[in-house]
């Protein structure tokens, strides 16, 4: 592989990578930009009250709702979608016990919420609000529509994508046999399907979940990959991409969920039209490679896109509870790859936001909008693994920035 040389600037929270570009051509060749950002306020404030918490006059100070002292306003590795006329974002849902988090908004880039109004306790009864985190996507209590193979509060970093007239999710789920991460697969309660690609919610939190098993389906996607990437490693983080050159949709993943000491992996394989099932061989994306990038701890969260017409891999670098979190941006031959190699990441931690990662891409109208979960400074991690230690308020705050990305690759 060759050298590649890069200058990642951090400036008013903007993170930007610049790479060279060789040419044929006498005049210097405009140099590769990737920008996102800032991250200044989060998308998903998770405030107990109805958003937002200014203009509702009954938000007291003193409320607590349901279950949750710390992670307020956390959702990690986001993914998001236009459904209809709304946005969704899924995620992992660490305040639900990891089961799938799902919030909404009127808006791509700002006040996400869960949709059903909850009642928060008060000292002399209780009020309507909007609860700190999001709706499960398997019902109340996470398990009304969960699959049988995968055990409960064990999901996370989910993906969705609307194929073959139906919306269709993905996730990582803990084997109820094995132990190790599983790729799952879940479509949309009939009784929630809209116009076109809109999705009806369901009015109280008490309804049935919004995602549901297949009903052809009895057991999960795929648990390992290829004998030649490694045994035992475990499957998690998976993302969808429809080839806009013929319509073909592929599940890109991570193959080590952290049980094995082997490299991590990032694989693509082609999915059947209705994307319930996999079909063919897995190919290889990308390879972890700390010996020659050292803020690649691990690599993870792969989402394949098509930006000016060329296949970028974007994906998550470095340890997920660290500030050396970040995201990086590959050039690839296609959606089965290979990919290229990044010097360095394009988003790093700033003064607002630490160890940014899990990104997805929106594309609407020619715009690019991504969604990362990062953490609040002052607590990094989660009660009993924080920085500063004994800190309990960390969060990965949601953002959803401008993505921009000109020039050429060399």
């Amino acid at each position: 592989m060759g050298a590649r040389l890069g200058l990642a600037l951090a400036v008013l929270g903007l993170a930007v990578l610049m790479e060279p570009m060789v040419t044929a051509s006498s005049a210097p060749a405009p140099r590769e930009t990737v920008t996102a950002g800032p991250l200044a306020t989060s998308a998903f404030d998770g405030n107990p009250c109805s958003h937002p918490a200014r203009d509702d006059p009954s938000c007291p100070t003193w409320n607590r709702c349901s279950r949750l002292a710390s992670c307020t306003g956390d959702a990690p590795d986001p993914t998001i979608i236009k459904a209809g006329a709304a946005f969704l974002i899924i995620s992992t849902g660490t305040p639900l016990g990891n089961s799938l988090q799902v919030l909404v908004s009127d808006h791509a880039t700002s006040g996400y919420h869960a949709w059903p109004m909850g009642q928060c306790p008060t000292p002399g009864g209780s009020v309507a609000c909007r609860l700190r985190y999001g709706s499960s996507a398997f019902g109340i209590d996470g398990r009304q529509g969960l699959p049988s193979w995968t055990l409960p509060g064990t999901q996370l970093a989910p993906a969705a994508a609307f194929l073959d007239g139906r919306w269709v999710l993905y996730f990582a789920g803990r084997s109820a046999s094995t132990g190790r991460y599983c790729l799952g697969v879940a479509v949309l309660d009939e009784r929630y399907a809209g116009r076109a690609t809109a999705i009806r919610l369901p009015t109280d939190p008490t309804s049935p979940p919004l995602f549901i098993a297949p009903p052809t389906s009895t057991g999960p996607l795929r648990c390992e990959p290829p004998s030649r990437f490694g045994r035992s490693m475990g499957l998690v983080d998976p993302s969808v991409f429809v080839d806009p050159a013929d319509g073909t949709p592929w599940l890109a993943y991570k193959a080590n969920d952290g049980s094995s000491p082997l490299a991590a992996v990032l694989l693509a394989q082609q999915l059947t039209p209705d994307g319930l099932h996999l079909t063919g061989k897995a190919h290889m994306l990308l390879t972890q490679d700390s010996g020659s990038l050292p803020w690649e701890a691990t690599i993870e969260n792969p989402e394949m896109v098509q930006i000016q017409g060329r296949y970028r891999l974007l994906f998550s670098a470095g340890l997920w509870n660290t500030a050396g979190y970040s995201e990086a941006m590959a050039t690839c031959t296609g959606p089965s790859g290979p990919c290229r190699q990044p010097n360095r990441p394009f988003l790093t931690s700033t003064p607002t936001a630490v160890g940014p990662g899990g990104g997805s891409v929106l594309a609407e109208d020619g715009v690019l909008d991504m969604a990362v979960a990062a953490w609040d400074p002052s607590c990094v991690g989660y009660p009993g693994q924080s920085t500063p230690s004994g800190c309990s308020t960390g969060a990965r705050r949601l953002f959803v920035v401008p993505l921009e990305v000109s020039g050429r690759p060399r």
